[in-house]
């Protein structure tokens, strides 16, 4: 499966990880919809947009992140769409049908001090 977008993922409430940074899974699908569950590759904060960037991610949908990770992530060619809330899979749905809009003011949202 070629994967194309990538949610920040709470394994144990199928909810979306707050924060960028932490999450330490992603649900990951192709455009039509195929999901799979993948761990952060025992990555730290600083390494995931590379992580990401070479599983093939073109799309993140997260809740918050700081502004550091939304510019690494651009520059990655990375589509970010933050400050999404709710199931992880609802929000996918909700993308693959263009219903699902970010938040900006999620950015810079993290208490992380980066």
């Amino acid at each position: 499966m070629t994967k194309d977008i990538a949610i920040c993922y709470d394994i144990n409430s199928t909810l979306i990880c707050s924060h960028f940074g932490e999450t330490k899974f992603f649900l990951t699908a192709d455009r039509e919809g195929h999901i799979q569950v993948v761990n952060n590759g025992g990555n730290s904060h600083h390494d995931l947009i590379p992580y990401l960037a070479g599983l093939g991610i073109k799309v993140l949908i997260c809740g918050g992140l700081g502004n550091h990770a939304m510019e690494g992530l651009l520059a990655a060619g990375i589509k970010v769409i933050p400050g999404i809330e709710g199931k992880a899979e609802e929000a996918l749905q909700a993308y693959l049908k263009g219903n699902l809009r970010g938040k900006l003011s999620a950015v810079g949202s993290c208490s992380c001090g980066h």
